[in-house]
């Protein structure tokens, strides 16, 4: 644009609107950059392997790395459809301001969701170039030598991989501020408006799939290396939200001067055959460690003479000594503290959105292959009640397998109290908040569920989930309108390959495609769950703002 032009413009027009031009050509120029790096890519490395006039790979080619390919190719036509727009926009530059630049743009908002298998997997694929992808590394030499290329600019391809990534970040930055250039009594305003939240809402939608897969298989890998935990039973599902998780100090009491030990009691204590109250406490421990053992009923029923026990939770392992002493009477008690010490057991604690485990070590500490045992009596608990005070009070509703499978609430079931020490963080962070939250919204889970009961006994489904199936089955159909195969997960795929591996090796093709509708099936999951939570719980998750 010449000199004079834009000081009409200016004069015209005022500051604010020639700023937001300004931000308007930048990402003209930008996309026109993007475009020409994200093609480079295809020339250089994309289109070498693949065998002419077809889509498909030559051998040796990692099966992660070239469907990375195929997707990254889905994310070049969506962002030429962006520099498109952008140059359709740069002809008012002429003579004139572009006035309506966000409604432009904003009907090609809901087709970022392309990014989302790509965003699932382009870290493992960074991490697969950057540590080596087979023993023979001969795919790494065709890489290394192809990033030589003058297209590439000095750019490894792990880091030509991760430039889309950076860019679905820019326009967050890029909207956000097009918006604040954008006065209300503007034409483009509300258009504007609706392009920064929408691209912030699909934003979010994709990096909460990519973090729930992670946080799925996280859990998946934590529950196989629970003994006691029968392989029939799911712990790990992608609609169980992990809400906290850490390594606590656990010591059970039955009350202030009685201890009960979660260690197994010694022969010489059962051969003893006294009948003493230290002996009828043994006892009465072996009952209580049969009926809450995870693997049978937890309807534990103790009597007038012994009251529920109480479990006495502190962090761990620096600051044990500390978090006794605030556990019972301020540490002014020596012989109780030096009881307490001889009880304490470190256990792994994951709160979920709708249930509590406990799980104490049945390996060595810092073992490369640890596994643990649910804790006896409360490893499977609902939060039936949360109180805070000096300490955060818990009232649990233990669960056998059997009702962690079905979903079924024992009504039959008694509860217990847990107390739980939370002492400041080493890190700075604010872990008696975090673990707070964690298990007010598993105890309103439990509450919810209680207040819903039918007439058969059971309790409705509620929450944000409550509609998944339906929402699966709608996805389903829409994905495969599309053209594109039954969408498959990347697990059932590999059990389908294990199976059929005998048969028939599968095609490339169609399992790519099937992992496509897969992503593309969790995206619409996630984002309609989104849409049926309230609204104000929803802002807060989007934008993080407190109201």
């Amino acid at each position: 644009m010449r000199p004079a032009v834009y000081q009409t413009l200016l004069n015209k027009h005022g500051p604010v609107e020639m700023e937001r031009q300004e931000l308007l050509y930048e990402q003209y120029v930008c996309q026109r950059e993007f475009i020409k790096r994200l093609g480079s890519i295809v020339r250089v490395f994309i289109l070498p392997l693949r065998r002419k006039h077809t889509k498909s790979w030559v051998s040796g080619v990692p099966v992660q790395i070239s469907r990375l390919f195929d997707w990254l190719e889905d994310i070049v036509n969506l962002h030429a459809s962006i520099a498109d727009a952008f140059d359709s926009l740069s002809q008012a530059w002429g003579s004139g301001i572009v006035i309506h630049a966000a409604s432009a743009i904003r009907s090609l908002v809901p087709r970022l969701e392309v990014y989302q298998p790509y965003l699932v997997r382009v870290d493992e694929v960074r991490h697969m170039l950057t540590h080596g992808v087979s023993e023979d590394n001969e795919f790494l030499e065709f890489v290394k030598m192809r990033e030589r290329h003058i297209e590439c600019g000095g750019w490894t391809l792990s880091d030509l991989l991760y430039q889309p990534v950076e860019r679905l970040a820019d326009f967050l930055i890029v909207f956000q501020r097009l918006l604040e250039l954008t006065p209300r009594e503007h034409p483009d305003y509300l258009s504007s408006f609706s392009l920064s939240h929408s691209t912030r809402m699909i934003v979010h939608v994709l990096h909460e799939v990519k973090t729930r897969e992670e946080e799925y298989q996280f859990v998946k890998d934590f529950a196989s290396r629970i003994d006691n935990l029968l392989p029939s039973v799911q712990l790990a599902k992608r609609e169980r939200r992990l809400l906290w998780h850490g390594e606590i100090m656990c010591t059970l009491q039955e009350n202030v001067s009685q201890n009960i030990s979660l260690c197994e009691p010694s022969s010489q204590d059962f051969e003893a055959g006294k009948r003493s109250p230290d002996s009828r406490r043994i006892e009465d421990e072996g009952r209580f460690r049969s009926r809450y053992s995870p693997l049978g009923p937890p309807t534990p029923t103790w009597n007038s003479r012994n009251p529920p026990p109480t479990i006495v939770l502190s962090p761990c392992p620096d600051t044990i000594d500390a978090g006794i002493r605030d556990a019972r009477d301020g540490g002014r008690s020596p012989k109780l503290k030096e009881k307490m010490k001889t009880l304490r057991k470190n256990v792994q604690c994951f709160v979920f959105a709708d249930v509590l485990i406990l799980a104490e070590p049945t390996s060595e500490s810092g073992s490369e292959d640890p596994h643990w045992s649910l804790l006896p009596g409360f490893g499977i608990s609902r939060v039936l009640g949360v109180q805070v005070g000096e300490q955060i009070t818990l009232d649990l509703l233990p669960l056998s397998l059997s009702d962690l499978h079905t979903g079924v609430i024992p009504e039959s079931s008694s509860s217990s109290v847990i107390r739980v020490s939370i002492s400041p963080s080493p890190n700075g962070g604010d872990v008696r908040n975090e673990v707070f939250h964690a298990l007010r919204r598993c105890h309103a889970y439990t509450l919810r569920s209680l207040s819903f009961p039918t007439h058969n006994g059971h309790y409705l489904p509620h929450g944000p989930h409550v509609d998944l199936e339906h929402d699966t089955q709608q996805s389903v159909m829409a994905i495969l309108n599309t053209g594109l195969p039954l969408p498959k997960s990347p697990s059932v795929q590999l059990s389908d390959m294990e199976r059929l591996s005998s048969v028939r090796t599968g095609n490339e093709s169609d399992q790519e495609r099937e992992e496509r509708g897969w992503w593309s099936l969790r995206f619409q999951q996630v984002l309609k769950e989104l849409q049926r939570q309230d609204p104000i719980l929803a802002l807060e998750t989007i934008t993080g703002m407190q109201t």
